[in-house]
């Protein structure tokens, strides 16, 4: 493995944690919104516009290499974990 390789994998998972950050953030104001309007178009339409960032996403940075679609997965579910935890400490102020 050269350094390459690693700074391409390294920039793999920060991409993901991006990604799923972003994902989540617009995932609960989405909820936040339909909560207050009871709109649910808006909640299916922001359902598809995340979907579609994230395969695209996914399709930027991974570069059809398998490992790293694997990083970027990964520092995705990172991202999921690290939300969960902050909305659980937000529930409980």
């Amino acid at each position: 493995m050269t350094i390459y390789d690693g700074l391409s994998l390294f920039t793999a998972l920060l991409s993901g944690i991006m990604a799923g950050g972003l994902y989540f953030f617009v995932m609960w104001k989405s909820i936040n919104r339909y909560q207050k309007d009871n709109k649910l178009n808006f909640f299916v339409f922001s359902f598809f516009l995340r979907l579609i960032f994230l395969l695209s996403f996914l399709y930027f940075f991974a570069n059809n290499q398998a490992v790293k679609y694997l990083i970027f997965m990964g520092g995705f579910f990172l991202s999921k974990f690290i939300a969960v935890r902050v909305s659980r400490k937000m529930g409980e102020a």
